[in-house]
This record gives structure tokens, sequence and C-alpha cells, in this order.
């Protein structure tokens, strides 16, 4: 369903603090493009072995961008070798065109997130 559109992933966890003192961040980015068809903004969250159902929800609680949580240990295995917090953009075909850090001061060129939605949305 999110074919033809450009999404945004910021992939966390519960126990990483720099990834929820960027949620209000990201909250911005989904304000920008909430009324863009053509752009999804989602939180993806790792799950600890600890986390109960609710304990990663409360984090994100607040806030009114897509919410995902992994349902499959084997899938997030994948991701969680990976420093956090992590950024992804996917075009419209599915395809990862950006990896790395929420940039989105305005004297960041290479990897700013909106500079990027946009490029791939021209696209």
């Amino acid at each position: 369903s999110l074919r033809g559109k450009v999404v945004l992933l910021d992939i966390w966890h519960s126990r990483c603090y720099n990834c929820i003192k960027q949620f209000p961040e990201l909250q911005g980015i989904y304000e920008s493009y909430r009324q863009d068809p053509a752009v999804k903004v989602f939180a993806l969250n790792i799950p600890m072995p600890d986390d109960s159902s609710k304990h990663p929800a409360r984090f994100t609680d607040p806030y009114q961008f897509g919410k995902l949580y992994f349902a499959d240990s084997v899938e997030y295995h994948r991701f969680a070798k990976e420093a956090l917090p992590l950024t992804l953009v996917l075009d419209k075909n599915g395809v990862c065109r950006y990896a790395g850090q929420l940039n989105t001061e305005w004297n960041v060129y290479v990897g700013n997130i909106r500079r990027v939605i946009n490029q791939l949305k021209d696209e």
C-alpha cells in the first residue's frame, strides 16, 4: 500500500535515549508532509526483551506520526545490529535511498531529510 509514496522510517527502541529525544523533530517532519499523500512518516520500534506491549507505545503516544512495531523477531534482527536511531527514506519503488540520521538543519545539504524527501517526490 506504500508503493508510489516516499516513506520515512525512523527506527528506534525503548532504551535509546537519543531515539526518543528526536521524536519532536520527527513530529515536525510529519506535520510538514501531513497533507501530502505522496509522503508517509513512521516510527518503527525494535522491541527489547523486557518490553511489554504498552511499554514502547508510551514514548510515541503523544505524537501523530505513524507508529509501526516489529511483530516478527527474525525480521527485527536485521536492524538490531545497526546504530540507532536510524532513519531510512524509501523511494516510490520501496528502494532505500537514504540511511543515516534525522538531519533537518537548514545548513545540512547532504543528508537533509526534507531535501531528500522532496527530491524523491519529484523523481
